[in-house]
């Protein structure tokens, strides 16, 4: 696991972020067990930037409002050829309606990655409303590739901060 958390010059907590990796064998495209020098490294105690309860992953889009079709571009791969992370928030935030893009900005988000995706490779990203935000779903051929919330802010309010 990789946790963050961001603060501004005064102290104020701005970002935090947590992910978890691990070992790929790329030849047989399965998870590896972790080489020993890596096992036996110390992580020191820290406070957790997330409760359990907040890690929950956001549930499957099925009373779509809006869906999007994007194709996969190689300037949307990392290096290990799959799509980035940031992708795939800049898709959601592609799935919702232009007006509504256009008067609000997204301030937080939560990123779910289930599966990879390469190139080239359409994906259909579903949106549905939800109390503060937005739910999002990216699938390939039905298959879902990642699953987001999204919360938004009117530009105005944004522009404030």
């Amino acid at each position: 696991f990789r946790e963050y958390v961001v603060t501004d010059q005064r102290g104020r907590q701005i970002a935090r972020a947590t992910s978890s990796w691990f070992v790929l064998d790329s030849a047989r495209r399965r998870p590896a067990r972790l080489p020993t020098q890596l096992s036996t490294v110390e992580v020191p105690e820290h406070p957790r930037p997330f409760a359990a309860d907040e890690r929950e992953r956001p549930p499957i889009v099925t009373d779509s409002e809006y869906k999007t079709i994007i194709g996969v571009r190689r300037a949307d791969l990392d290096l290990n050829g799959h799509a980035n992370h940031g992708r795939f928030v800049e898709w959601a935030t592609e799935s919702v309606p232009p007006a509504y893009n256009q008067a609000h900005v997204c301030m937080a988000f939560d990123l779910f990655i289930e599966r990879e995706i390469g190139f080239p490779h359409l994906v259909d990203v579903e949106a549905a409303t939800r109390p503060g935000g937005w739910l999002h779903t990216v699938r390939r051929a039905g298959t879902v590739l990642a699953r987001l919330t999204t919360r938004w802010v009117p530009f105005a309010t944004a522009q404030a901060d």
